[in-house]
């Protein structure tokens, strides 16, 4: 028989509660269980490199260039375009979005397949205001690239916000930056508090899977 939401529910504050603790603590060394145990929460299975796809969004953060390489590694296609979100300032004084669009040029992407949207300061702000872009390309793939932590969150706030564009399929693409990568995010103290950070917002979000 499978587990009713009463008995999910707490099991999965329960392991929340315990692990953002031992996460936190920077004199607790992580079994490796313990790992598996968030990495099942937190990151999605692993696809290849998706082909065929039409428009690729990349959503800014403080840590952005991985994001962009990794937009990179996709399969080349002269048709594709692409919508850079984030208005955050970096320390270069550029936004997110900015960088992202010198960073693609730089790697061989023509600017006028770039649009930017400078304005977002968070994840559902960079989800609503490509809309009006999204919906004049109408992509029939569409590439969301964001971190790998923070995916889950990500894709239940885009099929949300996502809802009105036309007819798509939705191909999540995660990137990993030094300190969030599967395998080796827990020997890195940052690591450690971003992943930390993350559960309680997927928590807060219903979003927290069971780490059993």
């Amino acid at each position: 028989m499978r587990n009713s939401i009463s008995d999910t529910e707490p099991q999965r504050d329960h392991d929340k509660i315990e692990l953002t603790g031992i996460l936190r603590d920077p004199k607790r060394s992580l079994r490796n269980d313990e790992v598996e145990r968030v990495e099942r929460m937190i990151f999605p299975s692993g696809q290849p490199l998706p082909e065929n796809i039409d428009a690729v969004v990349i959503l800014g953060s403080r840590n952005c260039g991985y994001r962009v390489e990794r937009a990179l590694e996709l399969p080349s296609s002269s048709e594709r375009q692409f919508v850079v979100t984030g208005g955050n300032l970096m320390e270069n004084g550029l936004t997110e979005a900015e960088n992202m669009k010198t960073q693609l040029v730089a790697g061989g992407v023509s600017a006028s397949a770039i649009t930017k949207e400078p304005r977002a300061c968070n994840t559902r702000q960079n989800l609503e205001l490509i809309l009006p872009v999204l919906s004049g390309l109408a992509p029939a793939r569409l590439g969301l690239i964001t971190g790998g932590f923070h995916m889950v969150r990500t894709l239940a706030a885009a099929a949300e916000s996502f809802s009105v564009l036309p007819p798509h399929v939705l191909v999540s693409i995660s990137a990993f930056g030094p300190h969030t990568t599967p395998g080796s995010w827990s020997i890195f103290q940052r690591g450690r508090e971003i992943i930390a950070d993350e559960l309680d917002k997927l928590s807060r979000l219903g979003l927290l899977a069971s780490s059993r």
